[in-house]
């Protein structure tokens, strides 16, 4: 027996390997990336991929009101950004399965600046429950429109017998053409 899979379900294969070992990966290490704002040097995008989650965000400096706050600046990160990488400090093995947390908002005093942080927790459990239900429906879906494109019409079934076949019992029961 020859296993033949479409190549709609092979090209989805290689993203869903990719997010459970990054899944796997998350649960020791801590892998980050950040932007700052070229326009708005206060302002800094990120990505962190930690704790069995994706966390994306933003930390904003919104006031200065202190007397270093005038020297405090959220580090520059070039025309890509930065990225990071480590392992992480844990007492206890953080969850599978981690629950919901939604958005979060912060604000945090640094040198006497206020730094805003605001970020989206997604745990990679409900990416998977998302991405695997639309990827094998759409690779059912191509196969089944590959079936029917590939099906005998139903007036090709009827003029060849009961059967479907083109056998002389078939052929015994047509009417034979008028001789002239």
């Amino acid at each position: 027996m020859t296993l033949r899979y479409s190549p709609f379900f092979l090209l989805g294969l290689l993203p869903a390997v990719i997010l459970l070992w990054a899944w796997a990966d998350s649960r020791q290490m801590q892998t980050g990336w950040s932007r700052t704002v070229p326009t708005s040097p206060d302002l800094r995008h990120w990505v962190i991929v930690n704790d069995s989650a994706l966390r994306i965000g933003k930390s904003e400096v919104v006031a200065r009101v202190g007397p270093d706050s005038a020297n405090y600046q959220l580090s520059a990160t070039g025309p890509y950004g930065r990225t990071g990488r480590g392992s992480m400090a844990l007492s206890a093995k953080p969850p599978f399965f981690p629950g919901l947390e939604g958005s979060h908002y912060m604000r945090q005093e640094i040198d006497g600046a206020s730094v805003d942080f605001i970020s989206c927790v997604i745990p990679f459990w409900l990416i998977l429950l998302c991405y695997l239900p639309l990827w094998l429906g759409i690779a059912q879906w191509q196969v089944m429109r590959k079936r029917r494109k590939f099906s005998i019409p139903d007036d090709s079934a009827r003029d060849r017998g009961e059967d479907g076949s083109d056998s002389p019992s078939s052929d015994a029961r047509r009417p034979e053409p008028a001789a002239r």
